[in-house]
Order: structure tokens, then C-alpha cells, then sequence
């Protein structure tokens, strides 16, 4: 996934929840973070930074091998995988459709409660929205579209 889907993805998450979280935990993405040799340190890359800035959230990095910090992130990816993706994925992509689709998707999955938490995601959001940073109305950073969708990678619609 290329920096301007990455930042695009960020802002269409937050105008969905309608809200920022204070921290948004990445994983070992170029796209996200970059090693400085001069620091000795990885940093958030400046495209990243600048957005974080913007919408007031900070950028963590997972810690290289250990699974514990990413867990929940990679677990959703699977879910998405088998329970959304594989009824899509051998059809041509048109991201229209694909996107009404998802949201048809996520408005179903939504009423089903959650193993061991014994509410619904809706309910769950409801508790945590609350959280949220509301976002900005008028935007004065210029993120890209972007223009597709990689065939491989579908976590972006």
C-alpha cells in the first residue's frame, strides 16, 4: 500500500467513526514508520507526522517480535479475510460496489454479539466512542486520493 492510500485510509476512518483515537498502533510499515540512523530510533515518517499533527493522534510502532501488541489488529485482518473478502475476491473489483458492500457487511456483523465480551460491536462502539477526539470540520491538510485498490491487499475499499 503506497503513503497517499495509507493517509487517505486514516481520513476515511475517522470521518466514519466521526472521531480520532489518541494513539494509532502500526506495525513494522514503511509507509508509517522509518528507521533514522542518525537517532539510531525509528520515527514516524513526515507524511504520517504531519497528519498526526493535524488530527491530534499519536503514532506508536508495534515492538518487533512481540505478537502481544499487535494481536487485535491481525486478528480483525483474518476475520475480514473469511468472513467478508472470500465471498468478493473472485469477482473483478469495482470499488462503488465493493464499498457499498462492506458497509452492508459491517452493518450486519455489527448486530452479532462478540465472543467473550457478551455485547454487540455496536454496543461496544457506542461504549467507546465516547473516546473519540471529534474530528475537524474543515480539513487543512491535502491528503491524495487514492486511485485503486491493490488486488492483493483489499484493507482499504
Amino acid at each position: 500500500m503506497n503513503q497517499a492510500t495509507v493517509l487517505m485510509c486514516h481520513v476515511l476512518a475517522f470521518q466514519y467513526f466521526g472521531g480520532v483515537p489518541q494513539e494509532i498502533l502500526y506495525d513494522n510499515m514503511k509507509t508509517a514508520f522509518i528507521y533514522s540512523t542518525a537517532d539510531e530510533k525509528w520515527l514516524p515518517n513526515k507524511h504520517l507526522l504531519s497528519l498526526a499533527r493535524h488530527y491530534g493522534f499519536t503514532p506508536r510502532r508495534c515492538q518487533v517480535r512481540r505478537p502481544q501488541t499487535k494481536g487485535k489488529v491481525e486478528r480483525f485482518i483474518h476475520f475480514y479475510e473469511n468472513n467478508f473478502w472470500i465471498e468478493h475476491k473472485a469477482f473483478p473489483v469495482i470499488l462503488d460496489e465493493l464499498n457499498e458492500a462492506v458497509l452492508l457487511w459491517i452493518k450486519r456483523i455489527g448486530k452479532k454479539k462478540i465472543g467473550g465480551l457478551h455485547e454487540t460491536r455496536n454496543e461496544r462502539f457506542t461504549y467507546e466512542k465516547v473516546f473519540l477526539t471529534p474530528v475537524r470540520r474543515v480539513p487543512s491538510i491535502a491528503v491524495p486520493r487514492p486511485l485503486y485498490v491493490s488486488q492483493g491487499s483489499p484493507w482499504c475499499v
